[in-house]
This record gives structure tokens, sequence and C-alpha cells, in this order.
């Protein structure tokens, strides 16, 4: 080793330096690290608060617990560092726990309320600000604190996307209504809070039947597989004569044709908007007809 090179005595310097820090400080370390992991917490919901003086109402977006959890938790994990939210009869605490032994915490008494859903709802309202505190993040608004000072607050489309959900005969129970929505959406909903303002629209699409259901995870094609099957239909989709139109019309009269024929092939009926919301199954039948220069018996197709 030269006498220049100091890598293997910093090394060991540091190892000792962490070694010798405390619980405490290797969390500090641990949480600063993660800060810099976390993602951006974007507002995820919209709510619309009615005043109590009957005198207007108004709109305003914030970001759900869940959208914080699912911004910060991944970068705690990565460091050792995990949330807990311990409940006693009095208040509502969370503590961030380090895998070194170190932990913080921080607690709220909770409001004496006359139900166990207004209850639930200051929870909610109570762990999203002190998480939020402990890990030095903001998520701006909630709604709670409106309910609180006498203002009827309501997630927007909320009770528009349940009323749907109903018609759509989705059961109400709780866990069978979290997988029809995690289905639609194609992704975990891992928090009771986890659907974005977004997401309601997909929802109330799809509950409507202005948009199909999207295949279940797990027998969806790959996208290799929906490559192959828009090429093996180019050679099979009769789209007529292309002369005289532009690029873009041909292009546009190849897919109209594609679509039609696949359309026909699966289901008679069926309007396929994109291959993207065929199943693994109709994709591999739609592949095979292609191979063997299928067509329809019976539904016309565009020339």
């Amino acid at each position: 080793m030269g006498e220049n090179d100091t890598s293997d005595h910093n090394d060991t310097s540091d190892h000792k330096d962490q070694q010798a820090a405390t619980p405490q400080q290797r969390l500090y370390a641990a949480l600063a690290k993660a800060q810099g992991q976390f993602k951006p917490i974007i507002p995820d919901r919209t709510v619309v608060v009615h005043l109590k003086d009957g005198k207007g109402s108004y709109e305003f977006r914030y970001a759900t617990l869940g959208a914080v959890l699912e911004a910060c938790v991944p970068a705690l994990s990565a460091n050792g560092l995990a949330l807990s939210s311990p409940i006693d009869d009095k208040a509502v605490r969370v503590a961030l726990l380090h895998e070194g032994g170190g932990s913080l915490e921080s607690s709220l008494t909770l409001p004496r309320r006359g139900d166990w859903q207004a209850y639930g709802s200051d929870l909610t309202y109570v762990r999203r600000y002190l998480v939020s505190a402990l890990l030095g993040v903001a998520s701006e608004y909630d709604d709670d604190g409106n309910a609180g000072a006498g203002n009827e607050v309501e997630p927007k489309h909320a009770f528009d996307l349940q009323a749907e959900l109903d018609k759509a005969g989705v059961p109400p129970e709780p866990t069978s209504r979290r997988a029809w929505c995690e289905r639609a959406l194609g992704r975990d909903l891992p928090y009771a809070d986890s659907i974005r303002d977004t997401d309601v629209a997909t929802l109330l699409d799809i509950a409507t039947g202005r948009k199909p259901m999207p295949p279940e995870r797990g027998t969806r094609p790959t996208k290799e597989m929906l490559e192959a099957l828009n090429k093996a239909v180019d050679a099979v989709a009769p789209w007529g004569a292309l002369d005289g139109l532009t690029q873009s019309q041909q292009a546009a009269k190849r897919k109209n044709a594609k679509l039609a024929w696949a359309s026909a092939m699966v289901a008679p009926k069926r309007r396929v908007a994109g291959f993207a919301e065929l199943t693994l199954a109709e994709v591999e039948k739609l592949m095979a007809a292609a191979a063997n220069g299928e067509m329809p018996a019976d539904d016309p197709l565009p020339s």
C-alpha cells in the first residue's frame, strides 16, 4: 500500500464511527438518507366542502395518507426504517423505528366523537399529520379538519362511484369491491384511500360500460405477444383499396380493419377498441386464426 493510499484507513474509520454511534444517531442518519429517496407526494384527492352556513361550497386537493405512505415507505424500508401506529384509549401515536434500536415518536389526543365512523375519520386524519411530521414531508390539506369545523365534506364523485358500482353488481363487501377496483385499475390498492381522482373516472367508465373491464392480471398477454399479433393480423385483415389516401388515412383504415377483424373473430357483438384489452386466451385464439387466414363467417368487415 502506498503512503498516500488511505482508502482502507477511511473504511475502517467509517466502520468504527458507525459502531460508536448511538442507536438514535443511526436512526437520524438512516432517515436523512431515506428523505433523499422519497418520491414526490402528489395531491390525489379532491373534496367538496359545503359551508355550514349554507352560503356556498368550494373544492380543494390534498394528499391522502395512502399517497404519503406509497411515496415514503419503500425508501424507509430500504434504509432499515419502519413506521408503527399503536393506539390506546386516549391518543394515537406514530413511531419511526430503526433496525438498530433507535426510535422517534409523536402523538396526539383524539377528540371525543359520537360514533366509530367519526373515530376512524379522525384516526386517518391524525395519522397522516403525525406521519408527515415525523418524516419531514408536506401533504397539505385534509378533509377532516373542515369536518371538525362543522362544514360538510365529501370526496368528489365518491357517491356517484359507489352508486355505479352497486348498479354494476359489484359486491358491496369491502374485500370484493377492492378486488374489483384492483382489476379495473391494474394495480394493488394497499391502503383504504389508495384510489386517486384520476382513478375515479376510469372506474366510472368501466362500471357504466363505457370501457371494458381489463383482463385478470396474470392472464394478460405480453407486449411482445401483442406486437406479434399486430403483425400477424396485418397479413389477413381486409382493409380494401388504399389508393388515393394519405399516409395517416391509410394507417387509420388498416387499424380499423384489424380491430374489426379481431372483434368479429373474438365475439360478433363485441367491439375491440385495442389489442391491449384482449386476454391471453383471446390473443392465442387470434394468432391461430390469423395464421390460418380465417375470416368471420357472418360479420361484415369494412372494405
